[in-house]
C-alpha cells in the first residue's frame, strides 16, 4: 500500500470518538488507548472482539502489518515522516504498545490452540512482532513480559 492509503486508513475519523476508544478490548486493561491513529484503534477493537476467530485474527493482523510496514519505495529511506512510520510510532508508544503486545500474544496463543496449522497467522504475527519490537526496551517487555521467549 502506498503512503497516502496508509495515512487515510489509519485516520478513519476526523476527531477521536471517546466511545470507540473505550470499546477497545485487550488483556491489558490498565493501559491508555492510543488516540493518535484511529484506524489502528478500530483494528485493535475488532481483534479484541473476535479473539477466538482465526480468520479475523489473521486478516486483522495482516492489516496492522500493512499499516506499520514502510514498503512504499517513494518514502523508504527518506528522512521525512511517512504514514507507516507514524503508525509504528503509535504502536511502539507507551500508550499503544500494551495493546499491540496483547494482539501478538493472543494471536500466537490462538495459533497454538488451533487444531490446524495456522501458517499465515503465525507469519503475519511474526511480521507485526518485528515492526513493534524496534525499540530495545520493547524487546524485553515482549520477551519476558509476554513470555514469548
Amino acid at each position: 500500500a502506498n503512503d497516502g492509503n496508509k495515512k487515510a486508513a489509519a485516520q478513519l475519523w476526523a476527531e477521536t470518538d471517546p466511545a470507540a476508544l473505550d470499546a477497545v478490548e485487550t488483556s491489558t486493561a490498565s493501559a491508555e488507548t492510543p488516540t493518535k491513529s484511529n484506524g489502528l484503534v478500530l483494528l485493535l477493537n475488532a481483534l479484541g472482539r473476535f479473539a477466538d476467530s482465526v480468520s479475523v485474527q489473521t486478516e486483522g493482523i495482516s492489516a496492522l502489518v500493512a499499516l506499520v510496514t514502510d514498503d512504499d519505495p517513494r518514502t523508504r529511506g527518506d528522512q521525512s515522516s511517512s504514514a507507516a512510520r507514524e503508525n509504528r510510532e503509535v504502536a511502539t508508544s507507551d500508550a499503544g504498545f500494551p495493546f499491540f503486545g496483547a494482539v501478538v500474544e493472543r494471536a500466537l496463543a490462538t495459533a497454538e490452540e488451533s487444531k490446524q496449522a495456522q501458517v499465515k497467522l503465525r507469519e503475519q504475527t511474526l511480521l507485526l512482532l518485528r515492526e513493534i519490537s524496534r525499540r530495545h526496551d520493547r524487546v524485553e517487555a515482549l520477551g519476558f513480559g509476554a513470555k514469548l521467549l
